[in-house]
């Protein structure tokens, strides 16, 4: 059954004078469920789905898209979706084109789940979402560093754990706009640490000007990377991991 969760996140700098507001849309749903939504899509966008060959690449183009468009409209209703793509830049990155804004978004995707953020340009933010699979743990741990292995062993998270840093480093390299192109020892976890149930805080080793939030709901996990200086409603990061139910 198509589901689509929504709503928006409040970010503030340290001395919370200035706010930030970030829609969010979590949506899941098999093709022809997603395809009740594709009013959303522009001319240019819907062109593009057709063109690709395979379901599977189908479904992820939809998930990023719609949600992408649902994120969008948390922060601004009078945008008309269809009058606004979303197009890859050259490492793959998304560019939302036609909208004077100056709104961005970042997306992911899993299986049969996508989310976005929507977030205006001047206060980046990275996600990305995983689903736990045990059977890639050995392979997860070969990209990880002799630190990090330990680290997860420290904190009881030692199978988790792996899946934890994956998605941190996914979502700091949407960020910063190069993908997966970087050695992932440039992206080494600096700490770990528990804030409250289901919300964890991350630092890198290398880019210390982002810090990372990060939690469970259902089987995976999703993690956001904002600027380090940041405050936020925990109640409101503890709701959204939790707003998707599968």
């Amino acid at each position: 059954m198509l589901s689509i969760q929504k709503g928006t996140l409040n970010l503030f700098r340290e001395d919370e004078t200035i706010s930030y507001e970030v829609g969010y849309c979590f949506i899941g749903g098999d093709i022809l469920e997603l395809l009740e939504l594709t009013y959303l899509l522009s001319e240019d966008e819907r062109n593009r789905y057709i063109g690709f060959k395979y379901p599977l690449r189908r479904l992820s183009y939809l998930l990023g898209r719609l949600s992408s468009k649902i994120a969008i409209e948390q922060l601004d209703n009078d945008i008309n979706p269809q009058n606004i793509s979303i197009v890859n830049g050259v490492f793959g990155f998304p560019v939302v084109k036609g909208n004077s804004k100056n709104i961005q978004v970042n997306y992911s995707h899993s299986d049969n789940i996508g989310v976005s953020l929507a977030y205006y340009e001047e206060y980046p933010i990275g996600i990305d979402i995983e689903k736990i699979d045990f059977d890639k743990i050995s392979i997860i741990k070969s990209y990880m560093t002799e630190r990090e292995i330990q680290m997860v062993k420290d904190i009881d998270l030692e199978k988790e754990g792996a899946f934890f840093l994956w998605t941190m480093k996914e979502s700091l390299s949407k960020i910063i706009k190069t993908g997966l192109t970087l050695r992932l020892d440039v992206l080494e976890i600096q700490s770990i640490k528990k804030l409250q149930d289901n919300i964890w805080e991350s630092s890198f080793v290398n880019f210390t000007q982002y810090k990372i939030i990060s939690g469970f709901f259902n089987d995976h996990i999703c993690s956001i990377t904002i600027p380090r200086k940041t405050n936020f409603s925990y109640d409101e990061f503890t709701s959204f991991f939790l707003s998707y139910h599968s």
